[in-house]
């Protein structure tokens, strides 16, 4: 008989071999409590302990997030669609609608010319540079500020709001060439074109008058002024010439032409004397400066004589006597610091460089005797010298002076000479000379003014289009794309809201989330029992034949893999349960109870979830007696052993549960129960509980060879499968893996295929 130590948490056997002896049969015995990876192989243990798998500590990825959407789609679907709706509709009402109101201006890629309009080669950065500097210089403060002074401009209320109007109009006004082409596109966006049709309008009114038409107007100034002057010349030309005609009746051509021709003469003569007095004039100021610059050079020389030091540098600086100057500052330099390290004491280093300084001052003093008066003349010059150049200088002074005094003497003469001669000519010939300047200017007034009106009358560079309209129809082009986009943010923020509410409550949705992320073995996987699945599979003359021909072909793999453990391990105890209620285990039990019957196996079904029995439901038995029953004494084991409508199936319901069959399932009665029931069966199925919420299913356990955790699709949370795995093997269940409902797995067309076949 199996026997459970009291003081230690572990199964044990009678038989020293480890396996319980009941009846001539074995049974295995079961292994301790704590964990093993051999125990349960499709979980992760780590080392010396488990860790929290990925489907329960993990973050979503989109897999994950596209069945939390298959979940929950319509809730999906309808909160997005209302959240949408909400934030398009919000949208709709508080984004305004902004009208573009635009004006356009041509900017000609170069100036036309109507005079000398001689071929050019366009320079296209010259149009780039031009076209970008006209745009600018709509926005400068000075044109917003023109604009700003119109009080239609000003008094608007889109500007009135605004605390500073040209910053507001800097940052609104558009300035855009469409194309890249020669036309200008000024354009205002508002919620008031009427208002942004004044401003725009202004703006372009000031830029065209300050800007634009600037070189026509400053053009248009020109005009005036030549048109003015010529008038004016017109006027002192025919006075002149008037004046003219008066003077010369009166002192007659000829006696005009002979005064005339003297005055030229001396005129000649008195321009030559001017030249020769410009000349000595020069040349008495040039003497002048030299005789200063000799002055302050002997000077200088008298106050800074040349010094010793300045001889021996010079002397030092020549070839010949470079060597003797340079060891005798080798030696001093030697010396001095000898004398700086040793002070206060005799040296013989001392005395021998002493006396060759004193050799080398010696030979040094022979040369500066020789040539010393020599550098001294070419370094700072002689007094006697300067004083020769000044006394020269100031005889040549004397010299120029008394010849300028004769050359201005003469000059006075044809002065004189001059005015006699001019008494009668001078007159005329100065009007003969402002008649003809007077002239020369009218006809250049004349030129320049017809060349201004002819340019007057060229194409601007710069042409306005078109002022700034409202347009007919407003385009709420952009309102509607803001619109849609709301609604499309708000139907992806409920479905995001809603993916990741679902995702926090950790569904499985295939069998990878029981493999990869609870680190479960996954044994078999049933197709879906809801009447839509079957409705699919249901085809003409099958009725409800399709789901059950597919649900045993299903847990069929269930039935190999558990015959193949029961060879290996002797298992023929197995329980089947589930974390929690309603998670398809009544379902998993009775399929696989009757799978193995129906592979020639003498097989017992225990619906032993006695608190909420349904096993006796789908097999059409009575409820009582069952193990209820027995667990309190009411009956015997073999009076509740029922036989059901499938060969080689038997079952015992759950009985009528109280507080005392639930407490009897700690002691032995169950132990027993099993015992005895093993010689006569080679299966025998338990439809426990579910693990989490109540201690039954762990009691069970401990006297089952194994464990199948039934997991059910969309309903089943990882979260409490890991917390059921632990719980199981906490107190030492073999846990076989786990069986999943409702896997799609299987397509209609297959199963009508496999059903004809």
């Amino acid at each position: 008989m199996l026997a459970t130590d009291a003081n230690n948490p572990t199964v044990r056997g009678d038989g020293a071999d480890g396996h319980a002896t009941h009846n001539g049969s074995t049974s295995r015995a079961l292994v301790p409590l704590s964990p093993s990876p051999l125990m349960f192989p499709g979980m992760d243990w780590g080392d010396g302990g488990s860790t929290v798998p990925p489907a329960v500590a993990g973050g979503p990825d989109l897999t994950a997030i596209l069945h939390c959407l298959r979940r929950r789609w319509f809730l999906a679907t309808t909160l997005g669609m209302v959240l949408g709706l909400i934030l398009a509709g919000a949208a709709y009402f508080l984004v305004p609608v902004k009208t573009p109101v635009e004006a356009f201006v041509l900017i000609s890629r170069e100036q036309q010319h109507i005079v000398g309009n001689e071929s050019r080669v366009r320079d296209p950065f010259e149009f780039n540079q031009f076209r970008l500097s006209q745009a600018a210089q709509i926005t400068t403060p000075t044109v917003l500020v023109a604009a700003l002074r119109d009080q239609r401009v000003s008094q608007q209320p889109l500007l009135k709001e605004q605390e500073d109007p040209i910053k507001f109009l800097q940052d609104n006004l558009q300035v855009t060439f469409p194309g890249d082409s020669e036309l200008m596109r000024i354009a205002m966006t508002s919620e008031a074109p009427e208002q942004a049709e004044v401003i725009v309008n202004a703006v372009l009114e000031q830029y065209m008058d300050k800007v634009a038409n600037r070189i026509r107007n400053e053009r248009a100034v020109r005009i005036q002024n030549l048109e003015k002057a010529l008038r004016d010349a017109n006027a002192e030309l025919t006075d002149k010439f008037s004046e003219y005609r008066r003077l010369q009746e009166t002192i007659g051509a000829l006696d005009a032409e002979q005064a005339t021709a003297q005055l030229r003469l001396v005129q000649d003569e008195l321009r030559q004397l001017s030249r020769d007095e410009s000349e000595l004039k020069k040349q008495l100021f040039n003497t002048q400066m030299e005789i200063e610059e000799a002055k302050i050079e002997l000077d200088w020389m008298e106050n800074n004589p040349v010094s010793e030091m300045m001889v021996e540098n010079h002397l030092a600086g020549m070839p010949q006597f470079a060597a003797t100057f340079s060891s005798l500052f080798d030696a001093r330099n030697k010396l001095r610091d000898l004398q700086g390290r040793y002070a206060g004491s005799e040296n013989p280093q001392i005395a021998r460089l002493r006396q060759q300084v004193e050799t080398l001052e010696a030979q040094a003093d022979e040369i500066k005797a020789e040539f010393g008066p020599q550098i001294q003349a070419q370094l700072g010059g002689t007094p006697e010298a300067l004083e020769l150049l000044i006394q020269r200088k100031q005889a040549e002074l004397e010299n120029s002076q008394q010849t300028l005094e004769e050359v201005n003497s003469k000059i006075t003469e044809s002065s004189e000479d001059v005015i006699r001669l001019t008494a009668r000519s001078t007159d005329l010939e100065r009007l003969r000379s402002e008649v003809d300047v007077l002239k020369a200017n009218k006809e250049r007034v004349f030129e320049v003014l017809n060349s201004l009106r002819m340019e007057a009358e060229a194409p601007e560079r710069v042409t306005l289009m078109d002022k700034a309209r409202v347009p007919l129809g407003r385009d709420e082009t952009m309102k509607m794309i803001v619109v849609g986009f709301a609604g499309f943010m708000g139907f992806c923020l409920a479905v995001t809201g809603v993916a990741f509410f679902e995702f926090a409550s950790r569904r499985i949705s295939t069998p990878a989330d029981l493999t990869d992320g609870l680190r479960l073995n996954v044994v078999g996987a049933l197709p879906p029992l809801s009447g839509s699945f079957q409705r699919r599979l249901r085809g003409p003359g099958n009725n409800g034949t399709a789901i059950m021909g597919l649900l045993s072909e299903s847990v069929d793999g269930v039935r190999t893999m558990l015959m193949h453990s029961a060879t290996v391990n002797d298992t023929r105890v197995v329980m089947v349960t589930s974390p929690s209620e309603r998670e398809g285990k009544t379902t998993s039990a009775s399929q696989l109870a009757t799978s193995l019957a129906r592979a020639g196996r003498r097989v017992l079904i225990m619906d032993a979830d006695v608190r909420r029995p349904t096993q006796h439901q789908l097999f059409e038995q009575p409820l009582t007696p069952g193990l209820s029953e027995v667990l309190r004494d009411e009956v015997a084991l073999d009076d509740v052993i029922r036989p059901t409508p499938a060969n080689g199936l038997w079952m015992i319901t759950a009985g009528a549960c109280d507080a005392e069959a639930v407490q009897a399932l700690a002691k032995d009665g169950l132990k027993e129960a099993f015992a005895s029931l093993r010689p006569d069966f080679d299966f025998i199925v338990v439809d426990a509980g579910p693990v989490l919420g109540m201690a039954d299913t762990l009691l069970i356990g401990q006297h089952s060879d194994a464990a199948l955790l039934s997991v059910l699709r969309d309903v089943s949370q990882a979260p409490k499968i890991y917390e059921a795995q632990q719980r199981l093997a906490s107190v030492g269940v073999n846990l076989l893996g786990a069986v999943m409902q409702g896997v799609r797995s299987y397509t209609p067309g297959r199963v009508h295929e496999h059903l004809s076949n």
